[in-house]
């Protein structure tokens, strides 16, 4: 898998810098009634930067979501229109003969507020009902499957939850077939008030610890999305860019308040949401750092190393962490090697020819001994991969 995902990241990064981008942010602000979809649409065109984090971001979520179809180890969701129902039961059986173990710590309503109001609690088989949907909804998230993750509530019958996830979603204005129809909105229009009260949320430390995430997340809220990582690489960098994107796309609508009629955030919410959520910009470099400090002394995979590498765009790094590689790296890397050189060097990418030359010669000699135990399947394409030697 983690060699799949590196090709596939390749292909990202290449297809992406072959394509052209030539909108200006300038010729497009000119107008005065830009939805925050259309600004940030045109702000990820316009910005090569942002658009590499978002780059990654896509195909982090793409690995992810290839891995968890692959495996499928989480919990189902059980489909219910009615939210709590065990719960629900208790409340209707009430100080019947059916119910003489009684529970005065459950709650006596069934708002979805009621838990922390009334500080009681619902019934245990609810409980994890609610556990494994908060999680499932987390791992939507995390494949990049917003639409999913909302649909997933609603199928639980916990419409609510749902609808915060929704409250990220940028305003953008319909297509109208006339300027007289009436303008039809998506989106929140009130985004702002939307992601601090989600902070709310994303620090409640009361709350289900993937809920906080999957908030927090959206709300450009690290710490809390930090809990539900567990120390996985790939995660921790996702939550990370996701991070990154949602701070610059947020400082960016506000540089560009009066551009935008979406804009309507009252001055003291605005200030309240700048003090409380304060995220420094990183570099993709000190993003990697940031990283590195929480992965509790775990080591990257040689294929992680290469990932990170070709994500900062230092190839040359790569070549010069092969020499280390060749003779301790089992076959198969050294095969993948062999292949990334020779991609690398058809997009002409290949500054050390040096170096590539010795990882070229250390597959053909893999190839050659295997040719002699007789597990070599195709032995005819020895001959290419010796012709790429001098």
């Amino acid at each position: 898998a983690e060699e799949a995902n590196t090709w596939k990241l390749l292909h990202c990064l290449y297809a992406d810098s072959i394509q052209e981008h030539p909108e200006s942010l300038k010729n497009v602000i000119t107008e005065g009634t830009l939805s925050q979809q259309t600004l940030v649409s045109t702000l990820f065109r316009s910005n090569s930067e942002l658009r590499l984090l978002q780059l990654l971001v896509d195909w982090l979520e793409s690995t992810a979501a290839y891995q968890d179809k692959a495996t499928k180890t989480s919990a189902p969701v059980i489909g219910n229109n009615i939210h709590w129902s065990n719960t629900l039961h208790q409340l209707l059986i009430g100080n019947s003969l059916f119910n003489k173990d009684k529970n005065k710590a459950m709650v006596t309503c069934i708002d979805p507020d009621a838990p922390m109001r009334q500080k009681k609690t619902i019934h245990s088989d609810d409980q994890k009902d609610d556990s494994d949907l908060c999680k499932r909804m987390f791992t939507e998230v995390r494949c990049g499957k917003f639409k999913e993750a909302v649909s997933l509530c609603l199928s639980a019958g916990q419409a609510w939850r749902g609808a915060v996830l929704q409250g990220w979603i940028l305003l953008h204005y319909l297509p109208r077939e006339d300027n007289i129809s009436p303008l039809e909105i998506s989106g929140n229009p009130s985004r702002d008030l939307w992601k601090w009260c989600a902070l709310g949320i994303a620090n409640n430390v009361s709350e289900n610890t993937h809920y906080r995430a999957t908030v927090g997340i959206l709300s450009g809220h690290l710490a809390s999305t930090l809990l539900a990582c567990q120390g996985n690489w790939e995660d921790l960098i996702w939550a990370h860019l996701k991070v990154q994107i949602e701070s610059r796309v947020d400082n960016f609508l506000r540089e560009h308040h009066a551009t935008a009629e979406a804009n309507t955030t009252a001055p003291d919410v605005l200030e309240l949401l700048q003090s409380e959520l304060q995220v420094e910009e990183l570099s993709l470099q000190k993003v990697f750092n940031a990283v590195k400090a929480l992965m509790d002394g775990k080591q990257e995979s040689h294929y992680q190393t290469c990932q990170r590498h070709l994500m900062l765009g230092h190839v040359r790094a790569i070549m010069q962490e092969s020499l280390e590689w060749l003779d301790s790296a089992e076959e198969r890397f050294i095969r993948f090697l062999a292949h990334l050189i020779l991609v690398l060097r058809l997009m002409g990418k290949d500054p050390q020819h040096d170096i590539g030359d010795k990882v070229m010669e250390k597959y053909v000699s893999q190839l050659i001994d295997r040719l002699v135990n007789g597990s070599v399947e195709c032995p005819e394409l020895i001959a290419y991969y010796t012709s790429t030697v001098p």
